[in-house]
């Protein structure tokens, strides 16, 4: 008989923007701090688009955070959405060949303008490049100001990884990080899941530190 190990839960740390590791990214942060007019940012998965929108959400009290798929399949959840007090739409790619969540949520940006609260959407590719949206709504999101996300740098990354792993109690080793960022894919969304997988064996472990042998053996297995 095979001895079960005991029962643990990861420690994760809600997203924060004092947490977000800016790395060439200063312009977009300020732009979403300052809270002005409508605010378009754009780029690939893993650069913090969506955990800048949660963070935002989170410090505002009153404030709305959707995801596109969300309301793409169920459009009345904008209902009063345009009167919170900041209003974050996570992929709005998502909305491609939903006229019915797009003209909704195309009511809620012209609403938002004209009470002069801000608004912030998210998508993979820039707007004039989201061909299968409402035209309308193409139109609209072009008018916002646009701020492209960067993935982080070699440094910026070791930071992140550091500071994320801190926050769950964990001292990564360098050798640890070396490995990390050698063996598996480079982007926080991935290396996340990898520190939650850590953070469950070195607590099953009674351990704080991880070291490359012992992330090896957790991770070893991982994309």
């Amino acid at each position: 008989m095979t001895e079960q190990l005991p029962l643990v839960v990861a420690r994760r740390s809600p997203p924060s923007l004092q947490d977000f590791v800016v790395g060439s990214n200063a312009a977009a942060l300020d732009a979403l701090r300052s809270e002005r007019g409508a605010l378009f940012l754009t780029g690939p998965a893993g650069v913090g688009k969506s955990h800048l929108l949660r963070a935002r959400a989170r410090a505002r009290p009153g404030a709305l955070c959707l995801s596109g798929l969300s309301l793409a399949e169920t459009p009345h959840i904008l209902d009063g959405a345009e009167a919170a007090s900041w209003l974050g739409i996570d992929d709005v790619d998502c909305l491609g060949g939903r006229d019915e969540a797009a003209t909704a949520l195309l009511r809620v940006i012209d609403a938002r303008a004209a009470a002069g609260l801000p608004i912030v959407l998210s998508a993979r590719h820039e707007p004039g490049a989201l061909a299968d949206l409402l035209r309308d709504l193409r139109t609209r999101l072009t008018q916002c100001a646009l701020y492209r996300l960067r993935p982080l740098d070699e440094q910026a990354l070791r930071d992140w990884l550091r500071l994320r792993a801190e926050q769950r109690g964990l001292a990564l080793a360098d050798a640890a990080v070396d490995w990390m960022l050698r063996h598996l894919r480079r982007d926080p969304g991935a290396l996340e899941v990898a520190l939650e997988r850590l953070d469950i064996a070195a607590l099953a472990a009674k351990r704080g530190r991880v070291s490359a042998p012992f992330a090896r053996s957790v991770l070893g297995g991982a994309l």
